[in-house]
């Protein structure tokens, strides 16, 4: 980049703006004019109404150009620029693209005129002088870039405005073309060295720190920090209410920043909840599969009982049916016995023996029926046990389902019939009647027998 340091009276006429003088009463007009339409920023603890009081009084004889107050004088160089292209009806080379296609038109009322694509921030305000911290001198500074090209920008820097064309310093930093000059040129300086060796000179921090980080590391300008910046720029406001602005301006940031604190926070109580929603439900199928396993388990657990207590009795039934065959063998073979005795002795040892002999065999016969009987109720407990556990679930949840209704019913008809059984255990024998009275059509009703008078036994 392209660094000029020098004074006002020099930098101007090294681009041929020199100023005539004018009367007193005419620049008074024109400051005063100039200072409404120009921009200010309060800081080291003044304000407008000082700036207009200074200019009006301490600015005799300093040869006053428009632009000077605020910075905005700067603007004529690049102006400059691009009308003596468009003059030339060629296109600044800063504004070719790669192809040497013009990004921008020298034809005056096009939609990207030079003229008129180039914008800049300018503004007053006071600095602590560096000759003397306890005072305070008035100061412009001025930033330009183009949307087009954003590595065309320049920047502007004059202290003491009021003082004279020679005691007021100058500071401009631009493009080699715009100044005549070019890329190769061997008094260029880096560009973030001139950037920072310019903000040196700047010694109010309400707007250094703003300018901090002005400068991209590909060479552009940080347009945010521009914006930022340019919202402290407020023209003809006294330094209480340009306070009260600011004010205002640090409470809605911070109300806006507790709203969004107040957002996050419900957006992290709501993730939350659905994540005990989440663990909850989770809960509750770990549950349910855990009762469903403690059911499996148990119903494992009874039908292995219930095959155990299978396996017993057949082999319980398998060593009776032995011992049944066991006594009907010894039966079978005891009657060719029985018929020696009655040979040997004769018929009435016959028939105690033929007696013995039959009860031994009732006893066989009564013994394998009941071992049957029993394992045949041992086959109904079982099967009743499989359907009374899967109807169990429906039973539990429903209590008007049928098998429910009909246990009641059967309940209470047991009920009943226990009750009629009982009431006719209870009731007296009826009297008897005559068979011509049971055939006779008109025959009168029976009469309800009246209950006998309790007796009172005497002891």
């Amino acid at each position: 980049m392209k660094v000029i340091n020098t004074d006002s009276k020099t930098f101007f006429d090294s681009f041929g703006l020199s100023f005539g003088k004018m009367s007193r009463q005419d620049e008074l007009i024109l400051i005063n004019k100039d200072l409404v339409r120009n921009r200010f920023i309060n800081t080291n603890g003044k304000n407008f109404s000082d700036l207009t009081t200074m200019w009006n009084t301490q600015s005799e004889n300093n040869d006053y150009n428009q632009g000077n107050i605020d910075g905005s004088a700067f603007h004529i160089i690049n102006t400059k620029f691009f009308v003596e292209n468009m003059s030339n009806n060629t296109t600044p080379k800063l504004f070719l693209d790669q192809n040497g296609e013009p990004l921008l038109s020298v034809e005056f009322g096009s939609p990207n005129f030079c003229g008129s694509e180039t914008k800049f921030l300018s503004f007053a305000y006071y600095d602590v002088d560096p000759k003397d911290p306890s005072k305070t001198i008035p100061c412009a500074l001025y930033i330009a870039y183009s949307p087009l090209n954003p590595h065309f920008w320049s920047m502007g820097l004059i202290r003491n405005t009021v003082g004279a064309p020679k005691d007021r310093e100058v500071s401009f930093i631009c493009n080699p073309e715009v100044v005549g000059g070019s890329e190769e040129d061997k008094d260029l300086v880096d560009t973030e060295k001139a950037v920072t060796s310019l903000l040196s000179k700047v010694n109010t921090p309400k707007i250094s720190n703003y300018m901090q980080g002005i400068l991209n590391q590909d060479g552009t300008l940080n347009v945010d920090k521009l914006a930022a910046l340019n919202t402290l720029v407020t023209p003809s406001m006294s330094a209480e209410a340009q306070q009260r602005l600011e004010d205002s301006k640090v409470i809605e940031n911070a109300e806006l920043e507790a709203k969004q604190q107040r957002l996050t926070r419900l957006e992290e109580l709501q993730k939350l909840k659905e994540m005990q929603k989440q663990e909850e439900l989770q809960k509750q199928k770990d549950l349910q599969i855990q009762e469903k396993k403690q059911q499996h388990q148990a119903q494992e657990s009874k039908e292995i009982r219930n095959s155990s207590l299978m396996i017993a009795g057949v082999i319980i039934a398998s060593v009776a049916f032995a011992l049944s065959l066991f006594f009907t063998g010894g039966l079978t073979a005891l009657v060719p016995a029985v018929a020696a005795l009655a040979a040997t002795f004769g018929p009435i040892v016959y028939a105690a023996a033929v007696a013995v002999t039959t009860v031994v065999a009732a006893a066989a016969i009564s013994l394998v029926g009941a071992i049957g009987y029993g394992i045949r109720q041992l086959i109904n407990y079982f099967s009743k046990e499989k359907t009374a556990a899967k109807h169990s679930t429906t039973q539990k949840t429903d209590p008007t389902s049928p098998s429910a209704s009909q246990s009641e019913e059967m309940q209470d008809s047991s009920v009943t019939l226990s009750k009629l059984s009982h009431g006719r255990a209870e009731a007296p024998p009826a009297e008897p009647q005559n068979s011509v009275d049971l055939l006779q059509p008109n025959a009168p009703e029976e009469k309800a027998p009246k209950p006998a008078a309790p007796s009172i036994e005497k002891e």
